[in-house]
């Protein structure tokens, strides 16, 4: 986090505060949570608690970054504001804590069809 975080201060100001330049950093994070949550989980258990772990690591990461932009989000676009962040708050339910539970909280299809909610919207700011 610490290499992304210092990658992201040498950019300028202005594409630091884009919406779509965000988004579309949130949606390659989320597509390599989607690939390691994949990885993780085998015959309906989690069977590699690393891949559970990055996983959750890079959706933490994405919702923590997509609240940098949030406010400007509510204001400019309003209705794909509330698609991403009701899709960021159900898709971190999976991940309840960094020690993997039992039984999977979500399914793999489920995680991906809340990642594939979450692009959809980016792709609406990046459009526009």
């Amino acid at each position: 986090m610490q290499a992304v975080d210092g990658a992201i201060q040498k950019l300028p100001e202005t594409q630091r505060q884009s919406p779509a330049f965000i988004l579309k950093a949130i949606a390659s994070l989320l597509d390599a949570a989607n690939s390691e949550y994949g990885a993780a989980v085998s015959n309906g258990k989690i069977t590699a608690a690393i891949e559970y772990q990055d996983s959750r690591g890079f959706v933490l990461y994405a919702d923590a970054l997509y609240q940098s932009i949030s406010e400007k989000m509510v204001k400019e676009y309003p209705t794909v504001h509330k698609g991403i962040s009701e899709s960021i708050t159900q898709l971190k339910t999976t991940w309840p804590a960094p020690i993997p539970p039992n039984a999977p909280v979500k399914t793999p299809e489920q995680v991906s069809k809340l990642i594939q909610t979450i692009e959809k919207n980016t792709q609406e700011v990046g459009n526009k």
